[in-house]
């Protein structure tokens, strides 16, 4: 069981047979792993063979970044939540223009009609954030600041949500791919059982 401990408090977050590496300036203490695990390196997960073993890497890996940086900055000040701020934007940045180049150069009219419906989401959630969440939400009794801090929120929880129901649907999809994928594999080997 992996433990990922913040500055102040351990992370509640915990899978069997799993190690992701956090980077240090993140929230991860050294010191403390050099006890646990009696090395300097980091513990990583042990990726296994199956054929979305990578993806479950990536979720696993990503979730913990998430995990970690939400409780670090919700007892952090002002200045380490900035920071942190601008680091999650970079990496969203470039993660946005990995997409944009994979629908620009990639051969395959699937993976580039999924990557551009990405984009598109993207997009829309930013415009509604920028231009109607906080008019939306507007009472009589609150100041445009107030408003911009509730539609923040109300994002915040509304991406979460949305997260966890993208899950959903990757187990849904990976399901039904595995379920093909051995429907196909059944078939050749009655074939070839046909055929000795």
């Amino acid at each position: 069981m992996s433990e990922i401990l913040t500055e102040s408090k351990k992370c509640q977050y915990k899978s069997p047979k799993l190690r992701v590496a956090i980077p240090e300036n993140l929230c991860y203490i050294k010191s403390v792993h050099r006890k646990k695990y009696g090395k300097e390196e980091h513990p990583q997960m042990n990726i296994g063979e199956g054929i979305f073993a990578y993806k479950l890497y990536e979720l696993e890996e990503q979730y913990g970044k998430l995990q970690c940086r939400i409780r670090a900055c919700e007892q952090g000040d002002k200045k380490k939540i900035r920071s942190e701020l601008r680091k999650v934007r970079d990496e969203y940045e470039e993660n946005s223009q990995l997409l944009q180049e994979k629908v620009r150069a990639c051969r395959s009219p699937a993976v580039s009609k999924l990557s551009q419906a990405q984009i598109e989401y993207r997009e829309r959630t930013e415009e509604l954030m920028e231009e109607q969440l906080a008019n939306d939400v507007h009472s009589d009794g609150s100041s445009p600041e107030e408003d911009k801090a509730e539609a923040e929120l109300l994002f915040a929880e509304y991406a979460m949500d949305f997260a966890t129901l993208s899950m959903q649907q990757a187990l849904i999809a990976a399901m039904s791919a595995l379920e093909i994928q051995s429907d196909r594999d059944g078939e050749k080997q009655v074939g070839r059982n046909v055929n000795a």
